[in-house]
């Protein structure tokens, strides 16, 4: 199975258009800065992991 379809959550930066986003369709789409992404990392994870504990 592909990676896209493992995932539970895909996480996109706001800062660069992606190319044939149509793929995530269906997935639950985050979207950060990449100076969050870097910046953040761990609190990020922290939050997604916490959704994906609710759900």
């Amino acid at each position: 199975m592909s990676e896209v379809a493992d995932a539970d959550i895909i996480v996109l930066t706001k800062d660069i258009a992606i190319q044939q986003e149509e793929r995530f369709n269906g997935k639950k789409i985050v979207r950060i800065a990449v100076a969050d992404a870097v910046k953040k990392a761990p609190q990020i994870m922290d939050k997604i992991e916490a959704h994906l504990a609710s759900i």
